[in-house]
């Protein structure tokens, strides 16, 4: 579903748009994900953002499995992480090399603190099944091994899209078996 909008909504709108929809209907949230398009111009854009939504949505779900609520700006995203995947540039290689060397616990902290969650720590400890002061714990760790903390821009650019071609490489694991 396709969800044409005047102008954007604000960020809290967005998720308790999400929110209520998933409360209402458990099946129809399950089977469809909402493409919000506040920034579409004309039949022009519209015919772009089907395109968009066509190409991309399947890596887009597979990037960000937990969302049900996807933007413009989410399959652009997706768009990009899939170009370099099939440009397969020595940037995406070192990135994939720097994350295979990591443990596995701190790229799926990376995974669902950066692309699932909102940043939001307490979200991340929840959804891998671990305390959030685990959490903390491996970010800062990653930080460490990074140089820079995990979310500050520009910085994290490349993270952002790594890990987006992480999941599109590996698919999105149960963080269920995380729990440390």
């Amino acid at each position: 579903m396709i969800v044409l909008l005047e102008k954007t909504p604000s960020y809290q709108n967005w998720q308790n748009w999400e929110t209520d929809f998933k409360k209402d209907d458990h099946q129809l949230a399950a089977q469809c994900v909402v493409v919000e398009a506040a920034l579409v111009d004309g039949v022009g854009g519209i015919q772009r953002l089907y395109q968009l939504v066509s190409q991309y949505l399947p890596a887009a779900r597979t990037i960000l499995p937990y969302r049900l609520f996807l933007n413009q700006a989410d399959l652009e995203f997706a768009r990009g992480c899939q170009r370099e995947l099939q440009e397969e540039g020595t940037e995406v290689i070192r990135w994939q090399k720097r994350l295979d060397s990591m443990q596995h616990n701190l790229v799926e902290t990376l995974m669902a603190f950066l692309l699932d969650t909102p940043q939001n720590i307490e979200q991340a400890g929840d959804l891998l099944y671990v305390h959030r002061n685990t959490i903390k714990y491996r970010l800062n760790k990653i930080s460490n091994r990074f140089g820079f903390v995990p979310g500050v821009m520009p910085e994290s650019f490349e993270l952002y899209q790594a890990l987006g071609v992480h999941r599109l490489l590996r698919g999105n694991d149960d963080p269920g078996e995380l729990g440390e």
